[in-house]
């Protein structure tokens, strides 16, 4: 060794599991006479044979690693937040992106009597939805219904326009639709998780009139919730929307997946992704698959 290197050596111990638990009990002043110690705090003392020495010092440093592609991606990494985009895609005329389940269309802030009176109010909103006639759907417990419309409600100073049906919600909250009926009027009470979907099952809360960006990395599936799916333009040199990590979607295309001459920025609530120890998949679970993904992460 030259002057002011150190050295780090790796022992291979026939008593290993004693010596670590001797050595923890070492550090922490613990060591007695009835492990071998002469004295309480004795240095450990074993039949340790060096089997690998490094100069300097073992190095084992973190590094910072960036991977992009098609997902699913696969990568070794420490555990840790990491920092991804996602880039838009489109197959048959469909986007990035799933619509939630939650089949509310958009809310008035009013409510509604059963004999159509409409009376404005801040506590009480007046979600709405289509609907099919005979079709089965189920509300959250917390919601009335307070009528079905033989068109969209529209609200006016006195009355909801349409055709109406009015009834109370079922007990189970599952409604079947009646005949000449394109639309569902429910009231609920502000800031309640308004849920209406298909079927005799209520599904989890999702929030209504959101597309859904559901991803997995280190066995666990966070989701996200946007305004509107993720594009890709058509050509030989297209472009994309791109779904950053920090809450920002920058949209490159139209909603019919043009171009657009200026790109539009807007943001959404961001999800936290994090990587396990060891080897990770990073996908994003949405029927149409991103374009590509670019993760950053952490590795040893």
């Amino acid at each position: 060794m030259k002057v002011g290197e150190t050295m780090s050596i790796i022992f291979n111990s026939s008593k290993t599991a004693d010596t670590i638990n001797r050595a923890i009990d070492n550090s922490q002043g613990t060591t007695t006479t009835t492990q071998g110690a002469t004295y309480d705090g004795l240095i450990i003392s074993e039949d340790l044979t060096p089997v690998v020495q490094c100069v300097n010092g073992y190095d084992n440093s973190l590094v910072i690693k960036t991977i992009s592609g098609a997902p699913p991606l696969s990568f070794h990494a420490v555990d840790g937040d990491i920092e991804w985009t996602i880039n838009g895609n489109v197959s048959s005329g469909n986007y990035c992106g799933n619509k939630t389940d939650n089949l509310f269309e958009y809310y008035l802030t009013a409510s509604i009597s059963t004999n159509g009176t409409i009376s404005l109010s801040t506590s009480q909103n007046l979600y709405c939805a289509p609907v099919i006639v005979g079709e089965t759907y189920t509300l959250g417990d917390t919601i009335d219904v307070y009528g079905f419309y033989g068109s969209q409600p529209v609200l006016s100073s006195v009355s909801i326009d349409g055709t109406r049906h009015f009834r109370s919600q079922t007990q189970d909250g599952v409604i079947t639709i009646p005949s000449d009926t394109t639309w569902i009027a429910c009231r609920a009470a502000a800031g309640v998780n308004a849920m209406f979907n298909i079927g005799s099952t209520l599904l989890p809360y999702e929030p209504y009139n959101k597309y859904k960006i559901p991803v997995k990395c280190g066995g666990v599936t966070t989701t996200a919730y946007i305004d509107a799916p993720l594009r890709m333009s058509d050509g030989e040199n297209p472009v994309f929307d791109i779904m950053s990590f920090d809450g920002t979607i920058t949209r490159n295309c139209d909603t019919d997946g043009t171009p657009l001459e200026t790109p539009t920025t807007e943001t959404y609530t961001p999800i936290t992704v994090q990587t396990s120890w060891g080897y990770n998949t990073f996908d994003v679970m949405t029927t149409v698959k991103p374009s590509s993904v670019t993760v950053t992460y952490t590795d040893n």
